[in-house]
């Protein structure tokens, strides 16, 4: 609890007037607080003019004067300032920060209006130099000479007037948050979705900096906390912005879905039943997608380079899966949510949540956690995986480097499964048949008929996520990171 003891003008009583009346030297006036003071007839703008004075009636914290003109008010603050110096003192100071202030939106204006300093002081028949001091707040700043730099910016005094007119630029505050470690991509789908005087609160927002780092300028690198369970080595972890970005869009979307959850099957096969209705066929991502959708669990297609590959989290009892697959085969999306499924029907989340830093595809992981959702997402995709990859091994033999694509084909005919998915997953598993590039550009000739991942996932977001709830900053940084491809 503070015990800093507010200025006397912050206090009860101080802007509260009781009485006022007319004396020979002046006017008297009572406050609240128990002050009396006397003002001389100039501060009411009376002069000699034969005038009386009373409390307003109907406003506590200013006075009536009355003249032969008619009548009209003065407020409290006048005859402070005319009778307290420090109340004075704190009048001035407020009128500079005032006049800072609109030099710096005036210098943000120009900057988002590309306009060069040299340029605007030309326009407006000033020095360079002269601007430049204006727009540090070093020099005193007429009305006219305002109203020049906005006709010259072929702006108005709403755009500085405004309490939400920004006093950085969007140019500015970019370069700040690139400083910290955001990617110039995700910064621009971000300045692209919100308005210039929501800028910054969307970065605030989004990477969760204060008003008071934003105001001064000093953007950390962004930290999720509480930190997730995180699966691989490489990269650091810590080094990714785009994981708090993720669990705040996250968290957004949670405010914003009301689905019943159903509880993710803990046997795969079990999960198989649920989605092919006790039939036999592949298993594909709008299957797989419709069903978490329906039953309550959030799936993400999020943009941004590297950082992480995929993640789940439980935010307000809710599974939420972030899918930021770079590779745009089907099979990798499928795969990936699959896993994450896993995750989430193996009681994974507890711990506050895990992220996938690389793709989730090696069963011979060392990691109990990724070994159970491995074999979990291949289970259900493709149920007796072992079996079918020594079948494909075996029909690879002689000349793998032409026969591991039709091995592929055939094998997955004969079981009813999806060709790219089981391509996927030979191409990772076998690596003694056939060179890498051989194997993965069959895996990928295989994937491509079946087109985006990613906007298939996009389609499913869009037809379930209501986005007219949110806020406008909200909105932005889902339409920014999730629906700007």
């Amino acid at each position: 609890m503070s015990t800093i003891e507010p200025s006397r003008w912050e206090q009860r009583g101080y802007s509260d007037i009781i009485e006022a009346s007319r004396i020979a030297d002046g006017v008297q006036v009572h406050f609240a607080n128990g002050d009396t003071v006397t003002v001389s007839s100039g501060i009411l703008g009376v002069g000699t003019q034969d005038y009386s004075v009373q409390a307003d009636p109907d406003d506590p914290t200013s006075v009536c004067v009355r003249t032969e003109a008619g009548m009209r008010t003065v407020d409290w603050s006048a005859i402070r300032a005319a009778s307290d110096p420090g109340f004075a003192g704190e009048l001035r100071a407020r009128d500079a920060e005032e006049s800072r202030r609109v030099a710096r939106r005036l210098r943000a204006l120009r900057e988002d209006r590309g306009v060069p300093q040299a340029v605007l002081a030309k326009l407006v028949d000033m020095s360079a130099p002269q601007l430049a001091k204006l727009e540090k707040g070093e020099s005193d700043m007429r009305l006219s000479t305002v109203q020049s730099l906005l006709r010259a910016l072929d702006a108005s005094f709403a755009d500085i007037s405004d309490p939400q007119a920004p006093e950085r630029s969007v140019i500015v505050m970019s370069r700040l948050a690139k400083q910290a470690g955001v990617p110039d991509a995700v910064v621009k789908a971000i300045a692209a979705q919100v308005s210039r005087s929501q800028f910054a609160a969307a970065l605030g927002r989004a990477f969760r900096w204060s008003a008071e780092e934003l105001d001064a300028g000093q953007l950390p690198a962004p930290v999720l906390v509480p930190a997730p369970v995180f699966k691989a080595s490489s990269p650091q972890p810590e080094d990714s912005p785009l994981l708090p970005l993720a669990h705040t869009v996250a968290a957004i979307c949670a405010s914003g879905y009301n689905c019943p959850i159903i509880k993710v099957p803990a046997d795969p096969q079990e999960m198989r039943r649920q989605l092919l209705g006790g039939g036999e066929g592949p298993v594909t991502l709008e299957m797989l997608l419709a069903w978490a959708w329906k039953n309550g669990i959030i799936v993400i297609p999020m943009i941004g380079p590297s950082g992480f590959s995929a993640a789940a989290w439980s935010i307000e009892g809710r599974p939420i899966v972030v899918l930021k697959e770079s590779r745009s085969l089907v099979a990798f999306w499928l795969f990936d949510l699959a896993h994450e499924l896993g995750h989430i029907a193996r009681g994974h989340l507890a711990a506050g949540g895990v992220v996938d830093l690389t793709s989730p595809t090696d069963p011979d992981t060392q990691d109990p956690q990724e070994r159970e959702a491995t074999v979990y997402a291949l289970e259900l995709l493709l149920p007796g995986h072992e079996a079918l990859i020594a079948e494909i091994r075996r029909r690879s033999v002689g000349d793998p480097r032409k026969q591991f694509k039709f091995a592929v084909e055939k094998v997955a005919a004969a079981a009813k499964l999806s060709p790219a998915v089981l391509g996927v997953a030979a191409a990772y598993q076998l690596t003694d048949i056939a060179r890498p590039l051989d194997r993965w550009g069959s895996a990928t000739n295989i994937g491509k008929p079946d087109g985006s991942g990613r906007e298939i996932a996009e389609s499913y977001f869009r037809a379930n996520m209501p986005l007219s709830g949110l806020s406008d900053i909200d909105a932005g940084l889902i339409r920014a990171v999730v629906l700007s491809s």
